[in-house]
């Protein structure tokens, strides 16, 4: 099943996968079938504390542009604390995060994808976005 696509490419075409010392990475990064788990790594390896939340999206590159997965809506009733704020990374640690495409009612065919997080410094309030690919074949 092919999954479903935003009609339009991402805004942000863009995005490195690290940033002051804060970056993203895919352990799993050729998941052998789809829908796999994704297990991803948050590696802050400044002396700074990051923000961050529980929400991500993830985007598929098509014809070399990026275009955001759709969200069902019940994904944002069926988890409240979907949102950009919340946790907190300390300098020199690591977050491990697991997803799961089938909780957010999502569905991955064979491709190349990226997940998307806004970020912000601890004291401020500046977002900025990291990604990390990961390709399933």
């Amino acid at each position: 099943m092919t999954p479903e696509l935003l009609d339009d490419p991402s805004p942000r075409q863009d995005i490195q996968s690290s940033n002051n010392g804060l970056r993203m990475n895919i352990e799993q990064s050729n998941p052998e079938r789809a829908n796999a788990n994704i297990k991803m790594d948050i590696i802050n390896s400044s002396d700074t504390l990051f923000g961050y939340g529980e929400f991500f999206y993830i985007e598929k590159n098509v014809d070399g542009d990026w275009y955001m997965l759709a969200f069902d809506d019940a994904v944002f009733s069926d988890f409240s604390d979907f949102d950009n704020y919340g946790k907190v990374i300390s300098p020199g640690t690591k977050d491990e995060i697991i997803i799961d495409p089938k909780n957010y009612q999502l569905t991955l065919d064979s491709g190349e994808y990226r997940i998307v997080k806004a970020f912000r410094y601890h004291d401020d309030q500046t977002v900025f976005w990291l990604t990390a690919e990961f390709e399933v074949t």
